[in-house]
This record gives C-alpha cells, structure tokens and sequence, in this order.
C-alpha cells in the first residue's frame, strides 16, 4: 500500500509537471523559455532521481532476499542473470503483497527450469504464495516434496509445521516443528508455532516452555509476544498476560491483536478458518 502511493505521488509529481513545461511553451500568449528551461531542469533531475532510487530499491530487495533464504536462491539461476532476475521480481511483487501476480510469474518460471536449484527456489515461493493463500494442503504438497530432496532444512520443516497446524493436525505440527529445532536449535518461529500447537492441544505446561524459548531467542518478536500473551489469558495468568500486553503495546502492537491470539488458540484440535 504505501509503495502504492509512493509510486502515484510520483507520477502526479511527473505528470504536473509536463503540463506545466506544455503550458510554458504553447499555452500562454507568447511562450515562456525561461519557465520552460527550469521547469525542464527540475524534471530531468526528479526523473534521474526516481531511476537511482529505484536501482537502489531493486539492489536492497535482492540483497534482503538473499540474506533471509540464503539456503534457498543461493545456487538458483547462478548461471542465468535473466532468470534470476525474474525470481526476484516474483518475490518482489510476494513482498508487497501481490501474491496472485508472484504466484503467476513463479508459474512462468517453473516451466522454464532446467536444474534441481532452479526447480527448488521457485517451488519454495509457490509455497509461500499457497500459505498466503490459505491453500494449505498445496503448500504442504510442495513442502513435502522438497524434503524429500533436503530433509534437514530447517526452514522447509517450520513452514511444514506451520501449515499442519492451520489444517488443524496438531500433532504432526508438533513433530515437523520438533524437526526444525533439531536442524537449527535457535528457530524463533519453530518454537511459536510449536507453542501454538501444544495450546490447542491442551497441553499449556509445553506451550509456556516453547514460547519462552522463543522470547529468549527473540525477546522484541512481536508475533512471540501475542503468542505469550494468548497463553497466559487461556492459562488464567493475569499478571503474566498484562506484563506481555505492555510489551507488546509498547512496540506499537493494538489490542484486537492480542485478542484474536487469544481466539486462535482457544480453537483445539481443529483446522483455522
């Protein structure tokens, strides 16, 4: 949304002033050079500026990337610039929220794969448009499927989990989320969705422990905070929950979040709608 409007400023901004320049030089009785040259100068340093912040914008989202999947895109396209580039412009447009349109691109791209890495990062992002959304048991198809090819990423094995909870099957969540910890001990989001799991499946003494691991790892982690919350207002704990409450407001978080945590993880043993 705000790169949105971002983008509409700038073209009210380029458009206003190409009529302003039109304006100098044919509509006024006699034409305005000296009008028209500033006017032309502002334009061709405001465009400048748009393309080198656009490059800019472009580097930094290809450098975020690579930072958050390493294990993912590291191997992927690295002898085909073109194809690489059209990855990052799917996960661009994943980013902002234009899951349908990534989830097209990434369905292009698939069909001109020519390696397993290539294969493998663009499968992992349709996976990630399917938990957008809520296409649960096409994420978990993928999933599983690229476990198959490496059973020890970590990464796979928490969106794994994640997606069985949403489907409501508990204890394989707790399982695939087990699996996670044990590739990559300080896995922040393991340990909520494995809290998330042992709540609904009635089991608060596990869920107080996994959730605690993730405030230690995490201790700013807003989703961890709702989660902790949730757990201490299901657990009659009302000094807990209001220690988590100031936490997490603290940081800008509102109420009705908080709330529909708590809702989640009131629903046991059953799929989230």
């Amino acid at each position: 949304m705000r790169n949105g409007m971002i983008y509409l400023l700038r073209l009210v901004f380029a458009v206003g002033g190409m009529l302003l320049l039109m304006y100098s030089l044919f509509g006024a009785a006699e034409p305005d050079y000296s009008m028209a040259a500033k006017v032309g100068v502002v334009l061709v340093i405001y465009v400048v500026r748009c393309i080198c912040a656009r490059i800019q914008e472009k580097r930094y989202v290809r450098e975020t990337n690579e930072q958050m999947y390493p294990e993912i895109i590291r191997d992927a396209f690295a002898g085909d610039p073109r194809k690489y580039a059209r990855l990052m412009r799917a996960i661009e447009r994943y980013n902002r929220d234009q899951i349908f349109r990534a989830q097209k691109m990434l369905c292009a791209l698939l069909e001109e794969c020519t390696t397993a890495n290539e294969e493998f990062a663009v499968k992992f992002f349709m996976s990630a448009c399917h938990d957008e959304l809520e296409e649960y048991a096409e994420q978990m198809e993928i999933l599983r499927e690229l476990l198959d090819r490496e059973p020890d990423n970590a990464l796979l094995w928490t969106n794994l989990g994640a997606a069985l909870g949403n489907q409501g099957n508990l204890q394989e969540a707790v399982d695939a989320c087990r699996m996670a910890i044990n590739y990559e001990a300080e896995n922040t989001e393991a340990y909520i969705s494995l809290a998330m799991d042992y709540m609904r499946l009635d089991n608060p003494v596990e869920a107080k422990t996994a959730i605690g691991k993730a405030l230690e790892y995490d201790p700013g982690r807003q989703q961890a905070l709702q989660v902790a919350y949730g757990i201490a207002v299901l657990s009659e704990e009302p000094e807990a929950a209001e220690q988590y409450r100031k936490q997490y407001t603290m940081q800008g978080g509102i109420m009705d979040d908080l709330n529909r945590a708590v809702d989640f993880l009131a629903e046991k043993d059953q799929a989230i709608e």
